[in-house]
Parts: structure tokens; sequence; C-alpha cells
């Protein structure tokens, strides 16, 4: 579980500035039969000048670990952001996969900025393993800055 402070008023999210932010929490990313692995990392940063973020999530879950990366995600409704790997061009989400993989990997990653300033955030992702070695992994991480 995951707990913040109450909401007292809407997000705002600078005009200007890079921002990089530091994970604070997180859960464990948990595979489709219930089992456990290990976030080993998440990054998030943000450049509110073109209102883009660049994320990173790298788990280990059921033999494989699985990494992704996107570059200059667009914020939409100036609070939230969403990529995938059936994305095309910028901010599209790129997935690679060691260990016990699947013929096709893909996933996705999707988050939003939390009080003034847009001083916190937080993440979710998926990802999917398809053919050989099949199955999913999914979680949450939380930063501020």
């Amino acid at each position: 579980m995951v707990l913040g402070p109450l909401m007292t008023g809407p997000v705002t999210l600078p005009v200007a500035g890079n921002y990089t932010y530091t994970k604070v929490g997180n859960t464990q990313p948990t595979d489709d039969l219930g089992v456990a692995g290990t976030l080993n990392s998440a990054t998030l940063s943000a450049n509110f000048t073109a209102q883009t973020v660049d994320v990173g999530v790298n788990v280990t879950a059921g033999g494989a670990t699985l990494d992704a990366v996107a570059a200059g995600v667009p914020i939409q409704q100036r609070a939230n952001f969403f990529t995938d790997s059936k994305m095309t061009g910028p901010g599209a989400l790129v997935v690679k996969c060691s260990g016990l993989c699947g013929d096709t990997n893909q996933g996705a990653i999707g988050g939003g900025f939390g009080g003034p300033g847009g001083l916190a955030a937080a993440l979710t992702y998926g990802f999917e393993k398809k053919g050989a070695n099949a199955g999913t992994v999914s979680g949450v991480a939380v930063f501020k800055r």
C-alpha cells in the first residue's frame, strides 16, 4: 500500500525547468501467479518547459529481468503521462528482456504528478512476455523532488 497526504487543492506544475525525481517508495512487482519480484530501479525526470517526462523501470520477476525506458513522453492535461511499447515515435516505450523472456516483450508506464508545484509523482507499470515463458508483472513507484 502507498499512502500520501490529502490533496487540498488542484495539482499545479512549474511552467519551466528540468527536475529529477527521487524514488521514495514502491510496491513489489508481482507476476500473474502472485509471486513477488524485485524493483531494481525506477526513474523519473520532467522537463516542464517542453511538457515531457523521461521514465525508466527495471524489474526482475519470474526468472526474467525487464528493462523499459521512454524519453520525451508528453505530459497530458498538465498532470499525467502515459507511454507503451505499441506506440511509435517520440515518447514510445522500449522494453528489453534478459533471462526467461518471451518471444515478444511489451509494456506500459503511466503516471502523474501531485501537489503544489508537482512536488510528488507516481507511476504504474505493467509488462507482458508473450509466447515462450509467457507472463505479466506489474507494480507502482512513488517519487518526490
